[in-house]
C-alpha cells in the first residue's frame, strides 16, 4: 500500500519553484514496538500530566497551552486561539546551497523521506479527462503510479526495477535524444501493422474463395501464401529505415 504524502508545498530553486510532496521512504507496519509494563502486577504503565509543582494527576479539561513570556509567567491560549496566533508560512523548502554527503550527521539518515513533485497523477487524469492523450517520461520509485496511469510511458535504463515494471518503453540509450526517433519508429510501427492487416483481410477474401472453388491451382495457392508472407515481413522491415536515435 502507497504511503500517503504528510507534507506538500513548495520547493524553491534560485528562480525555478515547483510543488512537491514528501512522502515516508519506509513503512512502520512491521516495526516492533514495545509498551511499559508494571514488573509487579504485569499490567501496562499509562502516562498521565501531573503539575510541577504539587505532582497531583492534572485532568484533560484542566490543561492548556500557554506561551511564556517571562520566568513563570504564561499567556494561556485556548484550542481556538491557537490558529489566530499560528505563525504564517509559505510551505516552501529553499534551497540555498548544496553540501557534501560527508557533512551530514548520521542522525539525520534516521528516518529517511521522498521528496518529490505533487499531484503528477492528478494531472495526467486531468489532461486524459480533456481528451489529451499523456506520454510520461520517469525512472523513479515516485513516478510508478503517474507512469500505470499515463496512455503511454517510458523508462531509462537506469530507471529503477519498479519505474521498469510500470513503463511501456525502456530506454537502453541513456541519452534523452533517442525519445524523439522513438516516437518515430512507434507511429512507423503502427502505420506497417495497419497496413500488413489491411493486407492479410484483402489476399485471404479474394484467394481462399477461388482455392476452395478449385479455380486456382494448389501449387499457385501456396505460393501466393508464401508471398503474401514475404511480403508482410519486408514491409515490416521498413519500419525504422532513415530513422536515427
Amino acid at each position: 500500500m502507497a504511503q500517503r504524502a504528510f507534507w506538500k508545498g513548495y520547493l524553491k530553486l534560485s528562480l525555478v519553484t515547483c510543488r512537491v510532496a514528501m512522502t515516508p521512504a519506509v513503512t512502520e507496519s512491521s516495526k516492533l514496538r514495545f509498551h511499559n509494563i508494571n514488573r509487579k502486577t504485569g499490567n501496562r504503565v499509562v502516562s498521565r500530566y501531573v503539575d510541577a509543582e504539587t505532582g497531583k494527576p492534572v485532568d484533560d479539561e484542566d490543561q492548556v497551552k500557554g506561551y511564556e513570556r517571562a520566568e513563570d509567567d504564561y499567556v494561556l491560549f485556548e484550542d481556538d486561539e491557537l490558529e489566530d496566533v499560528a505563525l504564517e508560512s509559505t510551505r516552501t523548502i529553499d534551497i540555498e546551497s548544496f553540501v557534501p554527503r560527508s557533512s551530514i550527521g548520521w542522525i539525520w539518515y534516521d528516518s529517511p523521506h521522498y521528496l518529490a513533485p505533487a499531484d503528477k497523477v492528478a494531472r495526467v487524469e486531468a489532461l486524459q479527462a480533456a481528451g489529451r492523450r499523456v506520454l510520461m517520461v520517469g525512472d523513479g520509485i515516485n513516478d510508478a503510479p503517474v507512469l500505470a496511469a499515463a496512455d503511454a510511458s517510458v523508462v531509462m535504463r537506469s530507471g529503477s526495477a519498479l519505474a521498469q515494471t510500470c513503463g511501456d518503453l525502456l530506454m537502453l540509450d541513456q541519452a534523452w535524444g533517442a525519445l524523439p526517433a522513438a516516437i518515430v519508429v512507434a507511429r512507423q510501427a503502427r502505420q506497417r501493422l495497419t497496413q500488413n492487416l489491411r493486407w492479410a483481410v484483402v489476399y485471404n477474401v479474394a484467394a481462399a474463395p477461388l482455392a476452395a472453388a478449385g479455380l486456382v491451382a494448389p501449387w499457385l495457392a501456396a505460393l501466393g501464401m508464401s508471398l503474401s508472407s514475404v511480403l508482410v515481413v519486408l514491409n515490416a522491415r521498413r519500419i525504422g529505415m532513415g530513422t536515427r536515435a
